[in-house]
């Protein structure tokens, strides 16, 4: 059990470690759905002082082993909402981040 737990923070800790130095990164044939870098995931979830929701989930493959993903999600915010403006609340959400 304490090396299955170990193996999992380590795992959690590769995933969700961002980078303010990684500014590349690697869908470039994907224009419609583009990959935020780690740079853009921080300055996006650093913004605004607005919650952020981040969900991990885990369960096994057929072969037993365990998977993890995590998505991080954030207010949808424009530069044109008025200061102080709750428009955010009625919108869906930006997603910043899925990894597994």
């Amino acid at each position: 059990m304490r090396q299955n737990s170990e193996a999992l923070s380590e795992h959690l800790c590769t995933v969700l470690r961002l980078s303010a130095a990684n500014v590349h990164n690697n869908n470039d044939d994907d224009d419609d759905n583009p990959i935020l870098t780690d740079d853009e995931i921080l300055r996006h979830a650093t913004r605004d002082q607005l919650p952020l929701t981040i969900s991990i989930d885990g369960s096994y493959d057929e072969e037993g082993t365990a998977i993890t993903s995590v998505c991080i999600l954030a207010p949808d915010t424009r530069p044109s909402d008025p200061p102080r403006s709750t428009l955010w609340e009625n919108c869906i959400a930006k997603v910043l981040l899925i990894r597994a």
